[in-house]
């Protein structure tokens, strides 16, 4: 459920009100992807 609100903010910031993508948030989004990862109980 977090990793699409993720997804689906970062989409819907980047198309409808035409954000532009850097590679430094590029990389918060991929860092934000990934301690979700890590903190899903298995």
């Amino acid at each position: 459920m977090n990793m699409g609100v993720i997804t689906l903010g970062t989409l819907v910031g980047a198309l409808a009100f035409r954000e532009p993508l850097s590679r430094l948030n590029l990389l918060g989004i991929a860092l934000a992807l990934a301690a979700i990862v890590l903190m899903a109980p298995w």
